[in-house]
């Protein structure tokens, strides 16, 4: 794996590559908002558990009311 890993980050770069930029502006503005929300739920997870709390308890509910037969359902 260690090999795999030298050739892929610090081998020599492929020619049909060497002209490809590194990133664009595009690909920053895709970033920079997943980023944020990566860091925000990593510091402050529990924002989106709280929002998650109600539909999973009443999942929970439905399967311990059914059992079995919900599992069932296609």
């Amino acid at each position: 794996m260690l090999w795999t890993l030298q050739r892929v980050f610090l081998g020599k770069v492929n020619e049909k590559w060497s002209a490809m930029p590194d990133v664009d502006g595009r690909e920053i503005f895709m970033l920079v908002p997943l980023a944020v929300i990566i860091l925000v739920l990593g510091v402050y997870p529990s924002f989106m558990l709280n929002v998650m709390t109600s539909s999973v308890n009443h999942l929970v509910e439905v399967i311990a009311k059914n059992g079995a037969a919900v599992a069932l359902i296609p």
